[in-house]
């Protein structure tokens, strides 16, 4: 596991530790849990989208032993998009979270 992830994660797990012991624990900790593997989620696809953004801007093509760069990617996703995802993803769980307690 990535070693960016290890703070994280152990911030989570005090989290689900410090839900008082009532009937609604493991519902809590259910959400506390979704919510922190969403972020995780979202941080690893920004790293993966800043990682390979990087790695196309370094591609080369070579033609004719003439070197050019690599065209531009037509229309470069954004970050914002990954958070409009995650707040519908986020609203969708909390609306089975929802229905499974009815």
């Amino acid at each position: 596991m990535a070693s960016w992830t290890k703070k994280p994660l152990l911030e989570l797990l005090r989290k689900l530790n410090d839900v008082p012991f009532t009937d609604e624990r493991e519902g809590r900790q259910l959400t506390i849990l979704m919510a922190g593997l969403s972020d995780l989620n979202r941080q690893m696809m920004q790293r993966a989208a800043q990682g390979a953004r990087k790695q196309i801007s370094e591609t080369q093509t070579y033609d004719d032993d003439t070197v050019e760069e690599a065209a531009p990617a037509q229309e470069a996703v954004e970050i914002e998009d990954f958070e409009a995802f995650d707040e519908e993803l986020e609203m969708i769980e909390q609306t089975l979270i929802r229905s499974i307690g009815d």
